[in-house]
């Protein structure tokens, strides 16, 4: 590499939610006794930590992110599908746009111009990491106690980070998860050290080499030949003053107006506003208590939110709803999911009766017909409710769905079984024009607002063998799948008898991703490196059609097998060492600088003397 040298869980627990409940109401009864003092009106402040906090911080247990607003800059269209749904869980709400009552940005990457905006002219907005979601979520589906203050410190960025922790990649022992500017200097003597100091305090990381890897090249005077390098190589060359003022603004300031060739006066113009920002009304007061005439009742449902929340997929869930429009920002492709999401979509807390969406004559079941066999009670009018309003009907036994006489030619005629049921429990009367689907396929109409030909694709017909007995022992992972489609995916995987697993780490035995266009770049590099193989979802897809499961190497994607072909195959055994292989392997450094730039196999040259700083 070229271098420049310088010289120097717990499980929820209903009855004990139950009891901390009643606490919970017994003290918002005591407080709502005693008259609270008005909150007073919060003053901007320049310094990093943006806005001034109030020292006591307390939230609605029931609702602790009502009144924040939450953006995202960065994040992948399926991280942010999960990030919307806990916010709105939570109380809060998530918005596509940079609005001007947006409180929090959770931030994917900094060179972006959300997070560039709010760099120079939002000091009330705090950039955060993602992981502040994940961790409040966790604390209020346990009931555990939620130290928000403490929390929304923790999880704030600091000035020099450039992004939060990706939470679909679980990074090893030892390493850090969130991603830092790497900082050198030239110049600057005795204040180094300071300097350097100043540097690791706030975030970032600090070399005395300039390599390729450096983000930014601190100068004294625009001169040298760490200078010429950082502009040759396309490092930031920036003034003391950038890296002065973007700890004190607690954000990365934009780079152009700290340029060393600039004269002094003009160092940083316009880089920040430091404008006073007042408080606006739909943001949240910090010591606002539990409001008096909601405060019980929004506990109890929270407290059915909360048990509903430990169920995975309840079917109730997906299926009794009147709309798909709580889904809407699953579907990255939908015009209305960039739309701005001005209030959480309540979840409902059980199944409740479905409201027409479209006329009967115009649904996307019309002229099609259904028999439902096998389910409950409960189930199979959930079901006849969800085709009834999108304009299906219900046949009253398997012959009339398959051959009754209709008014003019069917669009589809079904039989719909239950997802997880054998193939020996169905109907055993076979017709030509009957199509066999689970409520999958209803799943994906309602969701899509689309009619779909239920030949086109294995999910949403009945499994031909299952568990298979090859997934016992997998762990599979997803990328790039969003929506109700990410919501099969998994629970196909966990029919198979494989375990799903929403988050990947270096124990993943496969990676099916949707496109890997789609895919998020950190999540392919792990891949890469930890030698998990990536492969389509076609793979997944002739597992469940054949039963069996068929050769990984086969579905990987072709423009990546080759470059972890070799991690995949089996080491000769006149190669195998006796070391145990947890130890460290000498031949960590080279295999790592494989992946961010070629490997030079020839012998290495000497290098040049170091270039002074």
């Amino acid at each position: 590499m070229t271098s420049i040298r310088s010289r120097h869980r717990r499980p929820l627990d209903a009855v004990r939610l139950s009891t901390r409940l009643e606490n919970i109401i017994t003290t918002f009864n005591a407080q709502v006794a005693t008259p609270q003092q008005p909150p007073l009106a919060e003053e901007s402040n320049m310094a990093s930590s943006n806005a001034v906090d109030d020292e006591d911080v307390q939230i609605d247990p029931a609702e602790p992110l009502k009144g924040i607003i939450v953006c995202c800059t960065s994040i992948p269209a399926e991280h942010r599908t999960t990030i919307a749904g806990k916010v709105s869980e939570l109380g809060g709400v998530h918005k596509y746009d940079l609005t001007p009552d947006v409180t929090h940005l959770i931030v994917g990457d900094y060179d972006t111009p959300k997070y560039r905006h709010v760099a120079r002219e939002r000091p009330d907005i705090k950039a955060m990491d993602a992981a502040w979601i994940e961790a409040l979520s966790e604390l209020w589906k346990n009931d555990d106690e939620i130290d928000y203050r403490r929390l929304e410190s923790e999880y704030q960025l600091k000035p020099l980070e450039k992004r939060g922790v990706d939470p679909s990649v679980q990074p090893q022992e030892g390493e850090t998860g969130r991603d830092s500017l790497m900082i050198c200097l030239t110049g600057f003597g005795e204040q180094r050290d300071d300097i350097a100091l100043k540097i690791t305090s706030n975030g970032g990381r600090y070399t005395g080499d300039l390599t390729k890897k450096c983000s930014h090249l601190i100068v004294n005077k625009p001169e040298g030949r760490k200078y010429e390098a950082a502009r040759q190589w396309g490092i930031h060359p920036v003034t003391l003053s950038w890296l002065d003022q973007s700890i004190a603004r607690g954000m990365i300031l934009e780079e152009t107006k700290f340029d060393p060739i600039l004269p002094p006066e003009q160092q940083g113009k316009g880089a920040w506003v430091t404008r006073e920002l007042k408080r606006t009304a739909s943001k949240r007061s910090r010591s606002a208590v539990i409001a008096a005439d909601e405060g019980p009742r929004k506990l109890r449902k929270t407290a059915s939110m909360k048990l509903s929340s430990q169920r995975n997929n309840l079917w109730g869930d997906i299926l009794g709803r009147s709309t798909s429009r709580e889904y809407s920002f699953a579907h990255e492709d939908n015009p209305e999911a960039n739309k701005p999401q001005d209030q959480p979509q309540p979840r409902p807390a059980e199944v409740q009766p479905l409201a027409p969406i479209v006329p009967e004559n115009q649904g996307i079941f019309a002229n099609c017909y259904f028999y439902i066999h096998g389910f409950t009670e409960q189930r199979t009018s959930v079901l006849q409710q969800t085709i009834v309003t999108l304009g299906g009907s219900i046949c009253a036994s398997v012959q009339e769905a398959a051959l009754g006489k209709t008014p003019r030619p069917p669009l589809g005629r079904f039989l719909i079984v239950p997802q997880n049921s054998q193939p020996d429990t169905h109907p055993q009367e076979s017709y030509d024009d009957l199509h066999v689907v689970t409520e999958y396929y209803i799943e994906k109409c309602l969701h899509n607002k689309l009619y779909f030909d239920p030949t086109e694709h294995v999910l949403g017909r009945p499994f031909s063998f299952f568990p298979i007995p090859a997934f016992s022992n997998l762990v599979i992972c997803s990328a790039a799948f969003t929506g109700i489609e990410l919501s099969q995916v998994a629970r196909a995987v966990g029919q198979l008898g494989a375990k799903f697993d929403g988050d990947f780490r270096k124990t993943t035995d496969v990676l099916v991703c949707s496109s890997l266009a789609a895919m998020r770049k950190e999540k392919l590099r792990m891949a890469l490196r930890w030698g998990v193989p990536v492969v389509s979802g076609d793979w997944l897809w002739e597992c469940i059609s054949t039963g069996f499961k068929v050769p990984i190497d086969d579905f990987i994607f072709p423009e990546i097998k080759n470059r972890y072909e070799e991690t995949l195959k089996p080491k000769p055994k006149s190669i195998e060492k006796k070391a145990p292989e947890a130890q460290p392997r000498p031949l960590g450094k080279p295999i790592q600088r494989t992946h961010s730039e070629p490997f030079n196999s020839k012998p290495a040259i000497p290098k040049a003397p170091a270039f002074a700083g």
